[in-house]
């Protein structure tokens, strides 16, 4: 019956799915599986070998893409299911995980995605299943299987090392389970991890540790650069996939769980002391579930940090909340069950406004909106793309197509015919398309830039540039992708003939001259001359913005 019930959830999302377009990011990871490597500038290759091994059944289609991910979140909820049956979980518990992991707005609308967090919380959740089987039975298969587990989700994504840091919480916290730490066998799946996990280093040997730059610096969200708190909004989204309700009676089992586990002067200690399978289990989902969450509203107070940067620890929130639902016959529990089951109005509801973000709009008679989520920004990629290809082909046939952003020129690849590489111009920013593309000096290009989110201006601030990198520069009209009355996606073109020199000698040649006029003045016979073609470039840039269509600050929050 529960095979039935995944086989049936997984066919309908695969079926929503498959009529989605691709997003940029999904594009983009699936232009690391056609660029397979030991492991690339933003993570590790285990998003591009998995991809791969769907295009190689399916081709590169849609239904390859949709499949890969909506296997992935299918076996997650399968794993789920067997560790509830570890905790004791009756059938109505069983029914109520399956609900809540089926409507909690995370896992709702990122099942319909393949990214990197796919793979990551597959193993993440194979790996607590793992762990939870070792601590009821004590099996030397169970070790391996969790240590595999744990290699093959940090080639998806750096974060599973917190998944190790909770196993070794764990440990540190359940004095009576040391006994691990005699047992060979441990050292050798420690070893196999290891072992899996080493292709990433020899990647980054070989490319000047850039692998681990960009994680340490955060260069997804912001790089080294952004200072200052975004707490605020990092609470936001995880109110929005968490669900409030849920959201708020996870805090509320927290602090009355803290609370009774405080004013309880006798046995306090039993349950972290405690060798029964279920108790010990039961201390690993608090930490699991935790770990991510506090880790990441901390960082919040002083980086960049993204909601969905705390998925991985949902399964271990969503079965602590379960087993606590019906366990005690108090006034607190008796409000905390009525939060779990009041919590699936508001994260259906969410889940309607993610599906039908349009809709919800017109009713709500919100002309122009910002709106945080993956389904609304599937809309008008494949439009802005045809008619920058069919552009192309009527003006410049003999250009290279090139973009400036990587989602760009991924979703490029994507929806041109053949699915040629389309290279991305990179300024001012590092991703893995700095490895793959070189611009060839006398050749002539055509470079877009589409503008996701329409509410917004568009910023184009290598357009300075061009006229340098280029012999001669023709600037095209910004143009809208319209679809049901709505401006979804916005475009602009250039065309620079004969290709001259990169971006970075553009962009760093006139400031060293800038420091070096700065430091000459008042020598003899020195004049203070100011760059005036550099600073009509600027002038005409900020123009351009301003007058653009969009709004400065549009956000939702």
């Amino acid at each position: 019956m529960v095979i039935v019930f995944i086989l049936l959830i997984s066919i309908l999302r695969f079926v929503y799915a498959v009529g989605l377009d691709v997003l940029p990011d999904e594009a983009y990871y699936w232009e690391w599986s056609r660029n397979l490597d030991y492991s690339y500038y933003d993570q590790g290759p285990g998003v591009g070998f998995y991809i791969r091994i769907f295009t190689a059944i399916f081709g590169n289609t849609i239904f390859a893409l949709k499949f890969a991910t909506i296997f992935a979140s299918a076996v997650s909820m399968w794993i789920a299911y067997l560790i509830g049956n570890y905790l004791e979980f009756t059938k109505k518990k069983q029914y109520l995980l399956f609900s809540v992991f089926l409507f909690i707005p995370a896992f709702f609308s990122g099942s319909l995605v393949i990214m990197h967090d796919t793979c990551l919380i597959l193993f993440w959740v194979l790996a607590l299943y793992f762990s939870i089987r070792y601590i009821y039975k004590k099996r030397n298969l169970d070790l391996y299987l969790t240590f595999i587990s744990l290699g093959l989700g940090f080639l998806s994504k750096h974060t599973m090392v917190f998944f190790a840091i909770s196993l070794i919480l764990w440990l540190i916290v359940s004095p009576k389970e040391y006994s691990l730490l005699k047992n060979v066998h441990f050292y050798f799946s420690l070893a196999l991890a290891f072992l899996i996990i080493s292709p990433m280093v020899f990647w980054n040997t070989q490319n000047n540790w850039d692998n681990v730059d960009a994680i340490i610096h955060l260069r997804s969200s912001g790089g080294k650069e952004y200072e200052g708190s975004n707490m605020d909004s990092f609470v936001a989204g995880q109110l929005v996939t968490l669900s409030p309700i849920w959201f708020v009676g996870i805090v509320f089992i927290s602090i009355t769980g803290i609370y009774f586990w405080i004013v309880e002067k006798e046995n306090k200690w039993d349950f972290w002391n405690s060798l029964d399978g279920i108790d010990s289990a039961r201390k690993l989902l608090v930490i699991n579930a935790a770990i991510l969450p506090l880790f990441f509203f901390y960082l919040s107070s002083k980086k960049m940090v993204q909601a969905n940067w705390t998925f991985p620890s949902y399964p271990a929130i969503i079965l602590l909340m379960i087993s606590f639902v019906g366990t005690k016959k108090t006034k607190s529990g008796t409000v905390f069950d009525k939060l779990v089951y009041a919590g699936f109005a508001l994260a259906i509801l969410i889940d309607a406004f993610f599906l039908f973000p349009g809709a919800v709009g017109k009713t709500l008679n919100l002309k122009n909106y910002s709106i945080p989520n993956p389904v609304e920004r599937y809309k008008g990629y494949k439009e802005a793309v045809t008619e920058i290809q069919n552009f192309k082909n009527l003006k410049h046939p003999d250009s290279i197509l090139i973009a400036n952003r990587y989602q760009d020129a991924a979703i490029a690849s994507w929806y041109i015919k053949n699915q040629p590489f389309v290279q991305s111009l990179n300024i001012l920013q590092k991703n893995q398309y700095t490895y793959w593309s070189k611009m060839e000096k006398g050749k002539d290009y055509l470079l877009f830039y589409i503008q996701e989110n329409t509410c917004e201006k568009s910023f184009v601030f290598f357009q300075p540039l061009l006229e340098s990198m280029f012999e001669e520069v023709i600037e095209y009209p910004e143009k809208e992708i319209v679809m049901d009355g709505m401006s979804v996606k916005r475009y602009q073109i250039w065309y620079g003939k004969n290709y001259k020199q990169d971006w970075a000698t553009t962009f760093f040649s006139p400031l060293n001259n800038q420091i070096i006029f700065l430091h000459s003045q008042g020598l003899i016979g020195e004049e203070s001359k100011g760059n005036s073609k550099s600073q009509k470039r600027l002038i005409e840039a900020v123009q351009s913005y301003l007058l653009g269509k969009g709004e400065i600050n549009c956000s939702v929050f």
